[in-house]
């Protein structure tokens, strides 16, 4: 593997280039208490049937989840953004998700900051920087620049 792009883990053994970070939000469904409210904890989102993403496949909500002290009452997973969006709408509970994922307004859900903010950080991740091949290098060169990394 040359390089390949992930969110930040603490203690990944490759070298870590960040782009961009993502904040992490709470998705309600529209009508619910909540969706009433300008900003949303983890704690007031515990005791609501909670939609996780699998653990498998989303380190950062379980990081966000774990340093907020907080243990929601889990009642689905699932590895599909779209799916728990769906869940969400469909009133099966609530749940967080990184922004990415909520670009573009999606219907039926209300979307709210959290207190504390939460982020994830996503880059680039690779091996050793001095061993990438020249096309690697260029490509990463070519990201930093679409991204508007300066460093």
């Amino acid at each position: 593997m040359d390089l390949a792009f992930c969110s930040y883990h603490e203690n990944s053994q490759n070298h870590c280039i960040p782009f961009l970070e993502d904040e992490i939000w709470a998705v309600v469904p529209d009508g619910h208490p909540l969706a009433g409210c300008e900003e949303l904890s983890l704690a007031q989102l515990a005791s609501e049937p909670f939609i996780l993403e699998d653990r498998a496949y989303d380190y950062d909500i379980s990081r966000v989840i774990q340093e907020a002290g907080v243990h929601p009452n889990v009642r689905w997973t699932s590895k599909d953004e779209l799916a728990i969006l769906a869940m969400v709408r469909l009133e099966l509970g609530v749940s967080v998700m990184p922004a990415l994922y909520l670009q573009e307004d999606p219907p039926g859900v209300t979307v709210r900051p959290l207190v504390p903010r939460a982020h994830r950080q996503l880059g680039a991740s690779l091996p050793d920087l001095d061993s990438l091949s020249p096309a690697a290098r260029r490509f990463l060169v070519r990201a930093k620049k679409t991204m508007g990394v300066t460093r």
